[in-house]
């Protein structure tokens, strides 16, 4: 028995990812990093079958401006990442110097 299996062409891959992508940015920008962490795994494994594509040489030059959007929405989550990162980091900072003062407060 002869299966007719047809795959996603290249582009289908790259506006997959491009959609995945924008997904990952929104929940980035409400902080739900937890539900963005879990879109990025399927976001990888789309981006491994668009990448392993055998006609993704060809393909790739009318991708261009799909992979520059990606791209953009990558920037801008790490940025938010970073920056989420850096407040983490004043509030623990903040916290260690509310306990010091505590301990010091208890042991004089």
């Amino acid at each position: 028995m002869s299966e007719n299996i047809q795959y996603l062409q290249p582009v289908q891959y790259a506006r997959v990812v491009l959609n995945l992508s924008q997904k990952i940015a929104q929940l980035a920008e409400s902080q739900d990093w937890e539900a963005a962490r879990e879109l990025e795994n399927e976001r990888q494994n789309a981006m491994q079958a668009l990448f392993s594509h055998p006609d993704i040489n060809e393909a790739l030059p009318s991708m261009s401006s799909l992979l520059e959007q990606v791209m953009q929405l990558d920037a801008e989550v790490i940025l938010r990442g970073e920056s989420e990162l850096q407040q983490m980091a004043v509030q623990l900072n903040q916290l260690g110097r509310g306990k010091r003062a505590v301990n010091a407060y208890l042991k004089t």
